[in-house]
């Protein structure tokens, strides 16, 4: 796979993710609405370290892509982030799942996939 075919397929299936998403929450499935954020992110992430010459890793953590992207951010997209970072583990886990089911509420949810909607148009535009 060429470069930007693999560029390519990190965006599209962000682009999916991202869908399926709002999807998820606008049929009030929070919890499996913020778990498609973090994994559409994640995959921008990835597309943006390909587009940069590196390697795809084999990580999860926002976080950890964030650095490997060369990506700098300010102290507020730092804290948003990583809260989202936790949505990959709190919505795979049976005993974080029910403590997170409780907290992950229209209201927390609405706040977190806003905050996403904007970060995700900041790292597309470096996409250009």
């Amino acid at each position: 796979m060429s470069k930007e075919d693999l560029i390519k397929y990190w965006i599209d299936t962000a682009e999916d993710d991202w869908e399926t998403a709002m999807g998820l929450f606008n049929s009030s499935r929070y919890m499996a609405s913020l778990f498609y954020i973090h994994i559409s992110l994640e995959k921008y992430l990835k597309g943006l370290i390909v587009k940069n010459d590196g390697e795809t890793p084999f990580d999860h953590n926002l976080l950890n892509l964030i650095s490997l992207a060369r990506i700098d951010l300010n102290n507020d997209q730092l804290s948003q982030l990583t809260e989202i970072n936790t949505f990959n583990i709190r919505t795979r886990y049976d005993d974080y799942k029910r403590t997170f089911y409780k907290k992950a509420t229209k209201e927390y949810a609405e706040e977190y996939i806003n905050y996403a909607k904007e970060f995700r148009l900041w790292i597309k535009k470096m996409y250009q």
